[in-house]
């Protein structure tokens, strides 16, 4: 980040794409905050300088969010491969999976599960959160929670939400883990019945040809 002499001998603080960040509102002075304005501005010299102050290290995890919710992938992807501490909250990182997933920002979901394993683990168990990143029908999406390896485990509930939502073609992952043909989701409606339901006569034709049965019925 570019230094500024803030008028005491030697001192001098970032400007940050041309703000001084001592002109900042006082919420918004701290060290930690400097780091999460960075982020979010996609300023990776900002943010280099600044984590080089081992204190910041706790706001780390913070300035990540706010790279993944800008999408400034030069520092989601500095962040996301460097040795953050792991954060205090599942709650906090399902946020930022959720933010990467919501905004379609696939990039930044690809950075994120393929630096931080342990975020691969928390996605594989979350079904809601899941189910919610194939019902975006987003191909794109899709292949970085394949490539993670988020998809690899036999989920047929995960192409019943697709099912509700996307046209054909499904994800490739998703037809391959797909042992139960006939899986319904709460209501009983399966893969079958949404497909069907939306018209969508390629998916309907290839669940037909892989067994799905016609005669299930839900359960409203």
């Amino acid at each position: 980040p570019t230094q500024k002499k803030t008028g005491g001998a030697g001192v001098t603080s970032p400007a940050i794409n041309g703000v001084n960040l001592t002109k900042l509102p006082p919420r918004q002075k701290g060290q930690a905050d400097w780091l999460t304005f960075a982020a979010a501005r996609n300023n990776g010299d900002a943010v280099s300088g600044l984590m080089q102050n081992a204190d910041l290290a706790s706001a780390a995890n913070d300035a990540l969010r706010a790279a993944v919710a800008a999408n400034s992938l030069k520092v989601v992807e500095a962040l996301a491969a460097s040795n953050l501490p792991a954060t205090q909250s599942d709650a906090n990182d399902s946020l930022m999976l959720r933010d990467a997933i919501d905004r379609g920002q696939a990039q930044a979901l690809a950075m994120l599960l393929k630096s931080r394993p342990a975020l691969v683990k928390q996605l594989s168990a979350n079904k809601g959160t899941l189910e919610a990143a194939v019902a975006k029908c987003n191909p794109d999406i899709n292949a970085a929670l394949a490539q993670s390896g988020a998809l690899d485990q036999a989920r047929p509930d995960l192409f019943v939400a697709a099912a509700r939502s996307c046209a054909f073609p499904i994800s490739d992952r998703l037809w391959s883990n797909l042992t139960d043909v006939n899986a319904a989701d709460s209501s009983g409606r399966t893969a079958l019945w949404y497909a069907a339901a939306r018209g969508d006569d390629m998916t309907a034709k290839l669940l037909l040809d892989t067994g799905a049965s016609p005669e299930t019925a839900d359960r409203i």
